[in-house]
């Protein structure tokens, strides 16, 4: 809620009721895929500045990640599984606004990526 004030030398005036500033400008950026057991960085981003106090909460599935609300905007998924693969989305704590659209992560299994790699190899020794 932001107030206007006016300070003379006589008197003060405050502008009450003041006006509500809503954030409605946030992004999530996350790779498209990543291997089970990898590392991966999501980040909300914003083209609006915001405060040093802004806090981030975020969302897999539309459902929060509790324990995730954090001054950071970036979301640490630490040696990923096939859990943690759905829709991303961010929020500023206190406000109702989520970032659209939400960034999707596939997590590909590491018995898919050696499957994978092994045909290729085989497939390219047969040439």
């Amino acid at each position: 809620m932001y107030y206007f004030r006016f300070i003379t030398n006589i008197d003060k005036w405050i502008g009450k009721p003041g006006v509500n500033l809503t954030v409605t400008d946030l992004q999530v950026e996350a790779p498209e895929s990543v291997t089970e057991g990898q590392n991966v960085s999501l980040t909300c981003k914003s083209s609006c500045a915001l405060t040093n106090r802004a806090t981030f909460i975020w969302y897999r599935n539309s459902q929060p990640l509790t324990e995730r609300r954090d001054r950071n905007n970036q979301l640490l998924l630490q040696s990923v599984r096939r859990e943690d693969a759905g829709r991303y989305s961010c929020a500023l704590h206190g406000h109702s606004y989520t970032s659209p659209p939400s960034a999707h992560l596939s997590v590909m299994s590491v018995w898919a990526d050696e499957m994978q790699t092994t045909f290729s190899r085989r497939a390219n020794d047969s040439r």
